[in-house]
């Protein structure tokens, strides 16, 4: 059984052919096919051990006429028949250095789920011709993000708060904790730094209680 990180992920994947980069035990490429959202996929690990345990999972679920393994550094060596990117388990800023070396087409469709840097994230996927189409806040003993985007190289426009918080986000339940566990953040800090220094989480603070749901 999968995360639910990993399967509000595995919701939101339509296409015909997945790589699933990252891709640690392939969970998301196994689960993606088994529910036939792709119908075929690639593992894909710069790590050997990683790829070996991908590769005993697409075994034991009888797919290996579907998903295969490939040994790569980030999306560098991905077939040209892919239409559909999950990056997941990762840093944003990692992210990025993935998506600044990668072979991207038009209207490619990505799902990434950054751990930290999601601002980074965001704003580096506005600047350089992706889409976020919506976002969702999962917790799992840790808040993540999930961003739908795709490439269409255009510049979206984004408000300040969205680069922060998230651009068309669900608002269920998570997103409002991550939200109010934001304040309290921000609400601890700026009891401590000197008065000069209070304006950037004093506004924070501001962006946010306009959000939050009580």
């Amino acid at each position: 059984m999968i995360s639910k990180r990993l399967r509000s992920i595995v919701d939101w994947i339509h296409g015909t052919c997945l790589a699933d980069v990252g891709c640690d035990h392939a969970y998301v490429a196994v689960q993606a096919v088994l529910e036939k959202r792709v119908t075929k996929a690639y593992a894909c690990d710069i790590a050997k051990g990683p790829l070996e345990n991908a590769r005993l999972n697409i075994e034991n679920n009888h797919l290996e006429n579907s998903i295969s393994c490939i040994l790569t550094n980030g999306m560098q060596d991905i077939p040209m028949d892919v239409d559909t990117v999950v990056i997941a388990g990762m840093g944003g800023k990692m992210i990025i250095s993935i998506l600044e070396e990668a072979n991207i087409s038009a209207s490619m469709h990505f799902l990434l789920s950054p751990h930290k840097d999601e601002e980074s994230l965001r704003r580096y996927l506005n600047e350089n011709g992706f889409s976020i189409r919506r976002e969702k806040i999962l917790y799992e003993d840790h808040y993540y993000p999930i961003l739908d985007c795709y490439y269409t190289n255009q510049k979206q426009e984004i408000k300040e708060f969205e680069f922060l918080y998230g651009v068309n986000p669900l608002r269920n339940e998570d997103y409002n904790s991550y939200l109010k566990f934001m304040k309290n953040k921000w609400s601890s800090i700026v009891s401590k730094v000197p008065d000069d220094k209070k304006a950037f989480f004093q506004k924070q603070i501001e962006y946010l209680n306009k959000e939050i749901v009580e």
